[in-house]
């Protein structure tokens, strides 16, 4: 069984870099979140296997909770900085509004558009800097290279800027090293680093400041195949992590 780091490590690991989506403006359509639960997403009991899932994500400091709602159901209520629970539901050929609110008098922070797909694992993260609001969705991720392993990073840290990251092989010493991931902007994705199933750190520093190290996480071994996402929060001060595929 993978790990799932909450309290130490705060970078989230996510779907697909090609597939993700975010919206940086809150204007949608939206009365309240105080209806049902779309019938296309959620049928009868008895009428097939969950083909699609959404975990979502508050990583949004300045708010200690927030809603998520697919449309006007509330799927997630007063979620707090962390990695929330995984939904599963129905594929559908209809989009469907994710909506992003505060809990009680749901003001909308963020919003997008998302079509569910069959077989895929979507994550929807809330990261806020400023008044920069931003809900970035991404899905499933694609199968790593014959003996190797992905991993990407999500920025969604306010108050550091843009980061740079390093892989070691377990050293904290970046003399002559080069970042896997360079200037990596609040809600950016980065590309997948793949490597071998070697011990791994994780270093992530300010941007071009190699010795203004924000996170270090491991040494830690994964299995070959797995797949990665990791979301640089400052919520836990760290990075935790979720296992995309296995």
């Amino acid at each position: 069984m993978k790990r799932l780091l909450l309290g130490t490590l705060a970078l989230a690991l996510v779907g697909a870099l090609a597939a993700c989506s975010d919206s940086t403006s809150p204007e949608v359509e939206f009365a309240a979140c105080n209806g049902s639960q779309p019938s296309d997403l959620f049928p009868p009991l008895g009428a097939g296997q969950p083909q699609a899932s959404l975990r979502f994500i508050n990583a949004a400091p300045q708010y200690g909770g927030v809603n998520l709602c697919i449309d006007s159901w509330e799927g997630w209520t007063n979620q707090p900085n962390s990695l929330g629970s995984r939904l599963d539901m129905k594929a559908s050929s209809i989009p469907h509004t994710l909506v992003v609110t505060t809990i009680g008098d749901e003001v909308v922070l963020a919003s997008t558009k998302v079509t569910f797909k069959v077989d895929t694992q979507y994550i929807a993260v809330f990261a806020q800097r400023g008044t920069d609001s931003r809900l970035i969705v991404l899905d499933t991720v694609p199968v790593p290279p014959s003996g190797q392993i992905f991993l990407r990073l999500v920025n969604t840290r306010p108050d550091v800027g843009a980061v740079d990251v390093y892989k070691t092989t377990g050293s904290t010493d970046l003399t002559g090293l080069t970042p896997v991931v360079s200037n990596l902007s609040f809600g950016a994705v980065s590309p997948y680093i793949s490597y071998t199933p070697d011990p791994t750190s994780i270093i992530v520093t300010a941007a071009g400041d190699p010795s203004t190290v924000l996170h270090t996480s491991g040494p830690f071994t994964d299995a070959v195949g797995q797949v990665w996402t990791g979301l640089l929060m400052y919520a836990h001060g760290g990075i935790p992590w979720i296992l995309d595929r296995s």
